[in-house]
């Protein structure tokens, strides 16, 4: 009997220690948690209830012209980018934003345009340089993930044919048929890469990597092809762009018997009309066909000047990691086609724009096909006066 109540007691004392043990782990997590939550709400109320935060209110106060060059944009196109910003940036997180989405998308439009640092940042908006950092790489995931919106290659004969005639009324005196856009590509200088150096050395000496692209007649870009090291020739950039394969297997067919338009870096294709070279016994037609060519084909690189021009941290990519470039070029394209479908182009935007001075070395390696020359000397007749 002895015996048995021994143990009954001692059980009895065990189960009180073990329940013990399991209230005060629950209350310790109970302390763990609310702590939590008063940190996370401390934080939120730091950045959206500092008065520091003010800075969100005097933008809005801005006049129009002020508001533009600080971000390129007017303030109506700003208002209908946040619409389709916002619910992204929203549900990027995880529970509630740290920081609006307004502010953040300013911010991250404001670096893009003035090439602005982090500390440059951090201490106009009173904002520290991780939280600067954390919301530009965040938001500009969002604009990337946007560009398939705004970056469009046509879908259908009536817009082909919307390209074709924006083309021809750049050039109404005898101009040049069927256009559909115009292929170039620039280079955009970045830091001497760690691995692999060499390969993103340009004929300039510096280290760059290609952006390679087709725009319309309305400068805006249809087609962009982004990554490729500055030591590589546009030829074969070109022909690694997923666009060039659908247009060589006919996935993609231009109707109208219509063509891009570039340079003599570019191999000569039946949907890619480039100059007869310089070096060639050329005729008068052929000499009009080049003169036409090279006016008409001129829109790339204007269209390249205005995008470096209205975001200047292209002229330089501030990154130490390249597969960080991608989402600043790819979103500045993005915002550029969103101004020019707002807004268009203005007068003002075409002037003193830089020349990109790195060129590709003459194309050699290359024999164009018969289908290919056939269509072009077809074309150059058609320039006899």
């Amino acid at each position: 009997m002895t015996e048995f109540v021994f143990n009954y007691c001692l059980n009895q004392v065990m189960e009180g220690c073990a329940e013990t043990c399991t209230q005060r782990i629950k209350k310790r997590r109970k302390r763990i948690y609310r702590n939590l939550a008063l940190l996370k709400l401390h934080n939120f109320r730091s950045l959206n209830e500092n008065p520091n935060f003010e800075h969100l209110k005097t933008i809005k106060t801005y006049p129009n012209d002020v508001f533009y060059s600080n971000i390129q944009m007017q303030k109506n196109t700003f208002a209908k980018l946040l619409s389709y910003v916002d619910s992204l940036w929203r549900n990027s997180f995880y529970g509630r934003p740290p920081i609006n989405a307004e502010l953040s998308l300013y911010i991250t439009i404001y670096r893009l345009v003035n090439r602005a640092t982090m500390a440059e940042i951090s201490e106009k908006f009173s904002i520290g340089k991780g939280s600067v950092h954390r919301m530009v790489t965040r938001m500009t995931r969002i604009l990337t993930n946007l560009k398939e919106k705004f970056i469009i290659w046509p879908q259908s004969n009536e817009e082909y044919k919307k390209l074709m005639k924006g083309f021809q009324n750049i050039k109404s005196n005898n101009p040049f048929p069927n256009v559909v856009g115009c292929l170039g590509c620039t280079h955009l200088r970045i830091y001497q890469p760690k691995i692999g150096a060499s390969s993103y050395c340009n004929s300039n000496k510096t280290f760059s990597m290609i952006l390679q692209a087709i725009c319309d007649s309305n400068f805006r870009f249809i087609n962009v092809y982004f990554g490729w090291p500055g030591g590589s020739h546009d030829a074969d950039v070109w022909k690694k762009n997923p666009l060039y394969e659908k247009l060589q297997n006919q996935s993609i067919i231009i109707p109208q018997d219509g063509y891009i338009l570039g340079d003599t870096n570019f191999p000569l294709e039946t949907f890619l009309m480039v100059p007869f070279r310089d070096d060639e016994n050329l005729s008068s037609e052929k000499i009009q066909f080049n003169e036409t060519l090279n006016y008409i084909r001129i829109t790339i690189e204007k269209s390249f000047g205005v995008l470096k021009k209205k975001f200047s941290i292209l002229k330089h990519l501030p990154v130490n990691k390249l597969s960080e470039a991608k989402y600043i070029v790819s979103s500045c394209i993005m915002l550029y086609n969103f101004i020019i479908e707002m807004e268009g182009i203005s007068a003002s935007d075409l002037n003193n724009l830089d020349n990109d001075e790195i060129i590709s070395p003459p194309l050699e390696q290359y024999s164009f096909n018969e289908a290919a020359i056939k269509k072009r000397n077809l074309l150059a007749n058609s320039f006899r006066t």
